[in-house]
């Protein structure tokens, strides 16, 4: 019996050593699906003053897509060279720095779209980051897999009640 509770004991632990990591899988998931309000308030804040929307709610909704096909192709090379933590550190600046820009400029396409392009940044260094696979026991790792795509999911879903919100009160309580 206390063999079990070393075992759980163990878990939570590297659990919460990994805790970064996993809040940076929400982040992308909050910014995966948070084009959907940026796209609804570029439409509200620009229907006087552009005849031709649908090319920039084109760009909103695709620029964060951009940048993974990119970066997670060198991402291999750029964790050889630094390491997957100093990766995974770099990955949550740009995704930090692209909320940040939205709260700035809200009303800037210019804004709007630097701060998808950084989000996709910080999404293609995540994407074969493999941080996890070297510090996490390999008896925890399905488990841990697992607990990373909730996260991402977890985040869709928040920005699905946020949207929600948007819809009720406008974008100023989102």
């Amino acid at each position: 019996m206390f063999e079990t509770s070393d075992k759980s004991h163990s878990f939570i632990r590297e659990l919460l050593a990994l805790l970064p990591f996993f809040i940076l899988h929400l982040s992308s998931g909050l910014s995966g699906s948070f084009t959907t309000i940026l796209i609804e308030h570029f439409r509200q804040l620009q229907t006087e003053h552009l005849s031709d929307l649908s090319i920039y709610e084109t760009l909103l909704g695709t620029f964060e897509d951009y940048c993974p096909i990119f970066v997670a192709v060198f991402g291999g090379i750029l964790q050889q060279v630094f390491g997957p933590k100093k990766i995974l550190i770099g990955a949550g600046i740009p995704s930090v720095l692209s909320w940040i820009i939205v709260a700035i400029r809200p009303d800037s396409l210019n804004f709007l779209l630097g701060s998808r392009l950084l989000a996709g940044f910080s999404n293609g260094l995540l994407t074969g980051n493999v941080y996890m696979v070297d510090v996490a026991p390999s008896k925890y790792i399905a488990s841990f897999q697992s607990i990373e795509a909730a996260s991402r999911s977890l985040g869709a879903i928040l920005i699905f009640a946020m949207t929600m919100t948007f819809y009720q009160y406008g974008f100023r309580y989102v």
